[in-house]
């Protein structure tokens, strides 16, 4: 088997319309979305299960946050400061409003780099690649792994469902299994998407981002099978120009089928 075949590679699906989605090709130039870019409404967010809740529970809560050193005042002892939470009057509605807008802000200073596990789906082309008239970008995974540190982003496939998940308000905020949930959690009519997430964490650095990626980290170009001739010679010239050369595709029909194919270019 070739290194090619053997290589796990995820998809980007770009149109021709925009500057930004064609310098992933001229600049190998990779955009995270914040969650207001998004095209889910939904997407990033969190319900979090408030039935049940005491005043106890909020003022653990707080004595949980200040055992870690994420409450109270640090010129204060760790006694000193348990014992204001204790004395302090608790608004559980206050409370529930300051916890959901926290992690809400939480969840706006991260950015995602969105991406497919799969080339094939007849949606992504639609929906992403201008009706067939664009193209999509083969990423090698293990090099993009290595490329974004653990420390600083996550890797996580979507998952899908229904309903919004139960999550336990009292796991601790910054804890990342609850921003993982946030962030690759979707509703079930996106499963065609086979997505694959990097999320730039928000307590590392914030907002939006741009990364430039080497050449040999781009294994294959597909080209949709409405993509215009002017557009095909512009690739072939970028792509010749290229230190590593990425194969390329043209997407094709099967034969009595609504299943894609494609069929190799050389340039």
């Amino acid at each position: 088997m070739s290194r090619r075949a053997a290589t796990s590679i995820l998809y980007k699906f770009r149109h021709f319309n925009n500057d930004n989605n064609v310098k992933t090709l001229s600049e190998n130039k990779f955009y995270f979305a914040t969650p207001s870019e998004l095209n889910d409404p939904f997407d990033m967010s969190l319900r979090f299960y408030f039935e049940g809740l005491t005043v106890q529970n909020i003022r653990d809560y707080y004595y949980d946050a200040i055992d870690k050193g994420l409450f109270g005042n640090p010129s204060f002892t760790r006694r000193k400061n348990r014992k204001i939470v204790y004395e302090r009057s608790i608004d559980k509605d206050k409370f529930i409003e300051d916890y959901q807008n926290y992690f809400k802000d939480a969840m706006n200073d991260c950015s995602i780099l969105a991406l497919s596990k799969e080339w094939k789906r007849v949606l992504l082309w639609s929906h992403y690649s201008d009706s067939f008239k664009g193209f999509c970008i083969g990423l090698n995974k293990e090099k993009l792994r290595k490329f974004l540190p653990s420390e600083e982003y996550l890797d996580c496939s979507v998952s899908y469902g229904k309903n919004y998940l139960k999550i336990n308000p009292f796991t601790n905020i910054l804890d990342i299994s609850s921003y993982e949930i946030a962030l690759t959690y979707k509703f079930k009519d996106w499963k065609y998407e086979k997505e694959v997430r990097f999320i730039k964490l928000p307590y590392k650095t914030l907002g939006s981002q741009t990364i430039i990626l080497p050449d040999d980290f781009i294994e294959e170009v597909i080209l949709g099978f409405n993509c215009r001739p002017i557009h095909e010679c512009y690739v072939k010239c970028l792509l010749a120009k290229k230190s590593y050369k990425p194969k390329l595709y043209k997407l094709k029909q099967k034969d009595f089928s609504f299943e894609l194919g494609r069929e190799e270019i050389f340039y």
